[in-house]
């Protein structure tokens, strides 16, 4: 659980997210100390939800953006539908770090293998 003033303060920041329900705004923020379980995470959340949501789409896709990193407190998990951040996008993304960790090795591998010049 996380302090009531840290909520407050860092949960401000949703209000700059277009169409942001403010008059819902305190229950928004006993939704969110439900799964988010530290400060870092919730700086974390607040922070790519404001750069990332062209508008706001409710308490489910800051829940699915959480789990995108971090396991929820509550353990109910869920998938996230912003461009960039959806288990597809996700996935992309890993393979392409793998892909290009395979050919950072092969290219050391290839210089470690390469006849060393005469000097």
């Amino acid at each position: 659980m996380l302090k009531p003033e840290t909520l407050a303060s860092m949960g401000r920041d949703l209000m700059a997210i277009p169409a942001y329900p403010s008059d819902q705004h305190d229950l928004i923020l006993r939704m969110l100390d439900r799964f988010v379980d530290t400060p870092e995470h919730l700086r974390w959340l607040v922070d790519t939800a404001v750069m990332y949501l062209p508008r706001w789409e409710g308490v489910p896709a800051l829940r699915g953006l959480y789990c995108t990193r971090y396991k929820p407190a509550d353990g109910i998990e869920a998938d996230c539908t912003i461009p960039g951040f959806t288990p597809a996008d996700n996935e992309m993304a890993y393979y392409e770090n793998k892909a290009n960790e395979e050919q950072r090795k092969l290219l050391k591998w290839q210089h470690e293998a390469a006849p060393k010049r005469l000097q």
